[in-house]
């Protein structure tokens, strides 16, 4: 609800509406993908279980939206997630693959460096929000659910290909939590940025005297669900 009176407010205060908003101006979206680790083990498991394998698969995705204040700070959200889950085989011989699904949401900080005109370093450090979902067998609790937050930390270069398109190379980590039995995370990837730019005076006019313009509100609805199998 913030977010959306914030967006009503800075939007509906522009009368150019052939023009991004401030909010939009600068913005980018980024796509990460790459190589996975944490040491998921037998510790996670309850009192009383043992389990013949784990299948921790390495690739992964990073989706980060963000806003890029100067060239020197950015602030993002993100979520990071492998593409197929850890999977517990047999556990006490029930020969089973159980599931335990993993992601986390990130809220961070990205101050820059800027080396020339194509080339960029970059940190991170923010908010995580581990999120784990764990499984039963034959109904019995395994492994147990988890959302707590921990810090993130991150860093990579960025290399510029014009002023909308940049190529990214960089390591995202999340610590280890004893009190919930979760490994560190580390992430390891390579992908794109596209950032929106204000648009020139001459192509803003041009959008002016189009009748497609940017809506002053805009509402989405949205549902999501999911089961367990």
């Amino acid at each position: 609800l913030c977010c959306l009176s914030l967006i009503a407010t800075i939007v509906t205060a522009q009368d150019e509406r052939g023009q991004f908003s401030p909010l939009l101006a600068n913005g980018y979206v980024n796509i990460n993908v790459g190589y996975i680790t944490y040491p998921f083990g037998s510790n996670l498991l309850a009192d009383g279980f043992t389990v013949e394998s784990i299948e921790a698969p390495p690739p992964a995705v990073r989706v980060t939206l963000g806003h890029q204040f100067n060239k020197y700070l950015s602030a993002q959200i993100s979520v990071l997630r492998p593409v197929n889950w850890v999977r517990y085989n047999n556990v006490n011989g029930d020969k089973g693959k159980h599931a335990v699904w993993m992601n986390i949401a990130g809220f961070s900080l990205k101050p820059h460096l800027p080396i020339n005109n194509w080339l960029s370093i970059y940190g991170e450090c923010g908010l995580g929000v581990v999120s784990r979902h764990g499984f039963k067998s034959l109904g019995e609790l395994v492994v147990k659910d988890a959302n707590y937050p921990q810090i993130l930390l991150g860093a990579g270069t960025q290399f510029h290909i014009g002023d909308n398109w940049q190529l990214m190379l960089n390591a995202t980590y999340s610590p280890k939590t004893d009190k919930f039995k979760q490994p560190y995370t580390a992430f390891f990837s390579g992908g794109f940025a596209y950032y929106l730019r204000k648009l020139s005076d001459e192509k803003a006019k041009e959008n002016d005297d189009t009748p497609y313009i940017f809506p002053k509100q805009n509402l989405e609805i949205g549902r999501a669900s999911c089961r367990e199998r």
